[in-house]
């Protein structure tokens, strides 16, 4: 699992050291998932299920991608979906991880928390002790559909942080944690948020 994973994200590096297109100070994620080579990017046709958990309701959205060989691994790998425009340029790269670790008996669940993408709930109820809770649910579910002891986790910049509150909350830890450049000051992450939203507004042809 942690070679798969790891492999992939060096893949990733060397694409960006290789591009011309330099990155934003701090918008690595972006950079990256633009200049994946067309390989890594190709989707296969390994099954996926779409599922609905969560709490006292099932209002989370998610994929499972279950091991596609036999015998199946002893552990399973959940993906945590970073936030907002690092989700969107995420995704395809969660997608073919999810498949590659599948096509090697691993099984893999992404998922959205709640109040956003295709999970219930209004923005008004998101907030961190709530998406907390998220990530120990889509554990837990990970664990019930899969019948695994064993889970590592993969989490993004602001899904780190919220990665290593969840681990130190779940009954069961995570076998690996992989944080991968997590978010550890808001303030700096706030900040970065904005100046990208202001070069992308100074970008557009009216200037926003």
């Amino acid at each position: 699992v942690r070679r798969l994973i790891f492999e992939s994200l060096s893949q990733i590096a060397a694409a960006v050291e290789s591009s011309p297109r330099p990155a934003a100070s701090g918008d690595s994620l972006s950079a990256a998932v633009h200049a994946v080579p067309p390989a890594a990017n190709a989707l296969s046709d390994l099954s996926m299920t779409t599922v609905r958990f969560g709490h006292a309701e099932p209002s989370l959205y998610g994929v499972l991608h279950p091991a596609s060989s036999r015998p199946a691994r002893a552990r399973a790998v959940l993906l945590c979906n970073p936030f907002g425009q690092e989700a969107v340029r995420i995704h395809r790269f969660f997608r073919v991880l999810a498949d590659d670790l599948a096509g090697a008996g691993v099984a893999c669940l992404r998922f959205d928390y709640h109040a956003s993408g295709e999970s219930l709930g209004d923005d008004h109820e998101a907030d961190l002790d709530r998406w907390v809770r998220d990530v120990l649910a889509a554990d837990a579910h990970l664990r019930q559909r899969t019948g695994v002891q064993e889970v590592d986790w993969l989490a993004p910049r602001l899904a780190g942080a919220l990665a290593v509150r969840a681990s130190a909350q779940a009954p069961q830890r995570p076998g690996q944690l992989v944080l991968w450049e997590p978010v550890v000051w808001g303030a700096r992450y706030v900040d970065h948020l904005l100046a990208v939203h202001a070069s992308v507004v100074a970008d557009l042809p009216d200037g926003g």
